[in-house]
């Protein structure tokens, strides 16, 4: 509502983050969907409120006292009383207004070779629009009649509009076009440039018809021409849809505004836009280039001047501040769309929401299903998948965030956080000022791995995506600002080696390529202040953590220690020396001798200290870190002589003398190993490597983690190994459970009888073309009968619909089902679902291969196979998959039955007979007969036995059925 407006009724508005607003209410005609207007209290005040809805909101109207209608929203209440550009003389209101620039005919390339193509139908809601646009443009001189040997089709374009744009398809003349040096400029480069100005208001002003304005010489006429309605016309001035027409009608209105000494201002071919601080300095600028335009000769609508305003679209993006939004009708076009039914529609959908990638983090793996169905080779098919990816790109595209704006200056941070994932690359770069609680996102890249980069090695993905990170990252912020790199895993050091790992998959080539431009990026600066500084988030070490820091005294042969929380293992260190200190001054020592492994301490106390103090506790500017504590310690070293010697840590035991034993004897009161007492953050980033490495290649020894680590292209310490495996709880538990030997080791299943026992699991496998990858095995424990059930996920949900299929209906509800800690296995769903049944539900040991015996071994025999039904390849699995299942069931050999042909294992109520075989049908072949005289017998075996006289039986092709024992012919074969 206009400010001038005020209620008599006070309101306060107040936001999640503390802030609040003084508004007040009054009543008006409000009117939110165009069709009628109704009273409603509304809130009026200087500023907009930042509320839930405003989005919407702004697509209404109101009418205020004197009867003038307002747009809800700040853009509407700041132009009170604001002159606006659309107001001034020489304007028009023509919708088919056509300049024509004071400039000689232009001489435009020639085709090479004459190209002629017929007129193929268009679109019959078109006619009549194009007939009478031709009509108008002949007589503005814009087109004539012609006879030329060139030809080339009308293609008309429906606007957003709804209005008709007269367009020719001159895809085949633009292929025989000789090339122009000159370039329109980039886009995304104009946004940059545009989101760097932080500008407060905006005016653009869009040409009419500007390619119309340009004239052409006579000889290049010919090879535009076109046919309607059995007329041959061409055009006289440059023409819509050929190549070079932005090239040329962008130079030359730059040209204009450069002679007419215009103001500051961006250009994009016939689209202008200029910006300030206040609504009269933007009016100037553009009544400014509005006159040299019209001098010049072109043509400019009322309709498509706008501003000055708060709130503008420009390049087809709203601004406002310096930021990039994604404007509220593109947004409601997107999220109304209906899941595409063809290839075709999908390709539309992707091209809708690609220009918007920047607003959505990880976009590229987010649409990935939906780029699948758009391949060539694949039929398009819409499954769950894809329907998932087209729900959360709407969500994302919903929610997406502003960008920008660009700040500048000493005190902005410019953090690019960058990640390589499973599926492809990711980075961010996010900008911080002083007095901000987070950061603004300046933009989010991601893509996928193209050709060999899947197979790189970790720390080569990762610094392949801080290489794309620096380079998107200059062209919004430069290459002179500095940039702090947050990668995942430290990229920087092994830039600064200067040399190519001994075990790598990217290329010599590539491995200079990236050494060279971000060493060179990192050099940027003075000294004081380099063009990248890296910094590693989200260590293990937490500030929550306890800290232990102890002393040991050769001499008397005792430690003493301190504890305390909220605290890393450098503040041990610093701890370590208090204690020490204390020590000798309650005993009175004339001197103390240290003995530390770490550099950190040893360098402070043999000189830093003194030059901290110079600087007055700071360095670089910043107060160094743990200053009190450093202060504490400087100022109780002025009073004692103390003697510092550096002891290296974990040496062998050859090597080790009474030095290192003395350093152990500490170590073992701190009870915290060396590698973690260093402030140094690259050795806190080789100990998480460590333990990556260690938790990745499946809990393996030190030896075998170090070899899988260097095949990785990632060097580590012995140490550092040693150190991560003491600390596993994993490895702890397989200790354990090789030291006493459990009950799977031969008489687990003695207890059981058939059915009640199972151990299942998931292997993987090739994508089949209805999606599925996945195969949940249920082995039985007594007799080890396999079920299998093919799904696209291995999920929670797709694990119960599998047990339930093929176990508890077939087999009954077991009491006991073990498996391994997945999360498809271990979750909420599961244990509420197993606890409904009554079935116990057992986790295996992880990386213990005895604990999950029979289904390993029956997953194995599975793949081998699927393989040799396959021809030596996986090909149709999913086919062969009920095949294979019987396979592994018959399988037998000379000295050991198969699981069909298992002798029973118990007896019911004292009775010897078994609980569900029965030795004389019990895994034979059978013939079922059919229920009609007509049919014809099917074959099968007999794997379980039913209630009463029935059998279950699996057919040949997989399928079972409950069959009464009457209906089974038993095969001779």
């Amino acid at each position: 509502m206009p400010s001038r407006y005020v209620g008599t009724e006070s309101i306060s508005i107040s936001g999640v983050t503390g802030g609040s607003q003084q508004l007040t209410v009054l009543e008006a005609e409000v009117s939110l969907t165009g069709n009628g207007w109704q009273k409603h209290p509304i809130m009026t005040g200087p500023e907009a409120p930042c509320i839930l809805g405003i989005d919407y909101l702004r697509n209404g109207y109101f009418k205020d006292p004197k009867g003038y209608r307002w747009a809800f929203g700040i853009a509407a209440v700041e132009t009170e009383d604001i002159r606006q550009l659309s107001t001034l003389p020489g304007l028009s209101d023509d919708s088919c207004a056509v300049g024509l620039l004071r400039v000689e005919e232009q001489q435009v390339p020639i085709a090479t070779t004459t190209v002629h193509r017929r007129q193929y139908r268009t679109d019959r809601d078109s006619v009549t629009p194009i007939h009478e646009m031709i009509r108008k443009l002949e007589s503005q001189g814009v087109v004539s009649k012609a006879r030329s040997p060139f030809n080339s089709p009308i293609w008309p374009v429906r606007k957003s509009s709804g209005e008709w744009r007269l367009t020719v398809d001159y895809r085949a003349l633009n292929e025989v076009t000789p090339p122009l040096s000159a370039a329109v400029p980039d886009m995304l480069e104009l946004q940059y440039e545009l989101e760097s100005k932080a500008a407060k208001w905006y005016a653009t002003i869009d040409i009419a018809n500007a390619f119309f304005s340009i004239p052409l010489a006579a000889e290049c006429r010919a090879q535009f021409a076109f046919t309607w309605k059995g007329v041959q016309y061409t055009w006289n001035r440059l023409p819509q849809g050929w190549k070079h027409s932005p090239t040329i009608c962008h130079g030359l209105i730059q040209t204009a505004l450069e002679k007419g000494e215009a103001p500051e201002h961006l250009q994009y071919i016939d689209d202008i836009i200029v910006w300030g601080n206040t609504a009269g300095e933007v009016f100037e600028k553009g009544e400014k280039i509005i006159q040299i335009l019209l001098k010049a000769g072109f043509a400019i609508k009322r309709s498509k001047v706008k501003g000055p305003a708060q709130e503008i679209q420009f390049l087809g993006v709203k601004w406002q501040d310096g930021r990039r939004q994604i404007p509220t009708e593109v947004i409601n076009k997107i999220t109304a769309m209906s899941p595409p039914t063809s290839k075709k529609e999908t390709q539309a959908f992707l091209g809708a929401i690609g220009f918007w990638r920047m607003h959505i983090p990880e976009y590229s793996q987010i649409v990935s299903p939906l780029y699948l169905v758009t391949r060539k080779k694949n039929d398009f098919h819409w499954g769950p998948e894809q329907q998932q990816a087209f729900a959360q790109i709407k969500q994302e595209i919903a929610h997406a965030v502003a960008l920008g704006p660009v700040r500048t200056g000493p005190e902005v941070k410019n953090v690019l956080y960058s990640a390589a994932g499973n599926n492809g690359l990711s980075w961010s770069l996010w900008q911080k000022v002083p007095g901000e609680t987070r950061g603004r996102p300046l933009g989010f890249w991601s893509r996928s791995y193209r050709g060999s980069e899947a197979n790189y090695t970790p720390t080569e993905k990762e610094i392949l995506a801080a290489y794309e990170g620096l380079q998107a990252a200059s062209e919004v912020i430069g290459t002179e600002t500095q940039l702090l790199l947050a990668p995942r895993l430290p990229v920087l050091g092994w830039m600064f080696k200067g040399k190519v790992p001994s075990t790598h998959h990217a290329t010599d080539t590539t491995w200079s390529k990236w050494i060279a431009l971000i060493t060179q990026r990192a050099r940027i600066g003075n000294p004081n202040r380099p063009g990248i500084l890296e910094i590693i988030t989200n260590w293990p070490e937490g500030a929550n953590r306890k800290w232990k820091a102890a002393v040991w005294s050769p001499t008397r042969r005792v430690a003493q220690a301190t504890e305390g929380q909220g605290g890393s293992s450098q503040i041990a260190e610093l701890k370590a020396i208090q204690l020490a200190l204390d020590i000798a001054e309650r005993e009175k020592w004339p001197r103390l001798y240290l003995y530390t492994d770490s550099w950190m301490v040893a360098n402070a106390l043999w000189g830093w200290l003194n030059r901290w103090k110079k600087a007055n506790w700071q360095r670089r500017g910043k107060p160094i870190w743990a200053a009190e504590i450093w202060q504490d310690i400087a100022a109780r070293v002025e009073k004692l002589t103390v003697k510092v010697r550096h002891v290296d840590a974990h040496v062998s035991k050859s090597r080790a003398n009474e030095e290192h034993h003395n350093n152990e004897q500490v170590d073992k009161a701190a009870k915290v190993k060396v590698s973690q007492v260093d402030l140094d953050w690259q050795h806190k980033g080789e100990v998480f490597l460590a333990r990556w490495a260690h938790d990745a290649s499946g809990h393996q020894g030190r030896d075998a983690t170090y070899r899988w680590a260097r095949d990785r292209g990632v060097d580590l310490t012995m140490d550092n190994i040693s150190q991560v495996i003491h600390n596993c709880e994993t490895c702890a538990a397989i200790k354990q459970a090789k030291r006493v030997k459990p009950l799977w080791y031969g008489g687990r299943w003695l207890k059981y009888r058939y059915g009640e026992a199972w151990q299942i699991d998931y292997i993987t496998l090739p994508q089949t073309r209805q999606g599925k990858r996945y195969v949940l095995t249920m082995v039985e424990a007594t007799t080890g009968w396999l079920e299998t059930y093919p799904v696209p996920h291995a999920t929670a949900r797709n694990t119960i619909l599998g047990l339930e299929k093929q176990v508890l209906w077939r087999h009954g509800t077991p009491e006991r089902i073990e498996s391994d800690n997945g999360t498809h296995f271990k979750n909420g769903l599961i244990n509420t679902w197993a606890r409904e049944h009554g079935i116990e539900w057992i986790y295996h040991i992880p990386y213990h291969a005895p604990a999950a015996g029979k289904v390993e071994r029956c997953n194995g025999l599975l793949k081998t196979t699927l393989k040799a039904l396959g021809g030596g390849t996986f090909k149709n699995w999913e086919l062969n998959l009920a095949k294979a299942t019987w396979m592994v069931n018959t399988r037998g050999s000379i000295n050991r039955a198969g699981p069909a042909l298992s002798e029973p294992l118990h007896t019911v109520d004292g009775d010897k007979v078994p609980v569900v075989h029965m030795k004389g049908i019990l895994g034979k072949t059978v013939w079922i007969n059919p229920t009609s005289s007509k049919g014809r017998p099917i074959r099968g075996i007999v794997f379980a036995q039913g209630p009463g006289s029935t059998w279950w039986v699996m057919q040949k092709d997989g399928e079972t059925c409950c069959v009464p024992q009457g209906d089974l012919i038993l095969s001779e074969n």
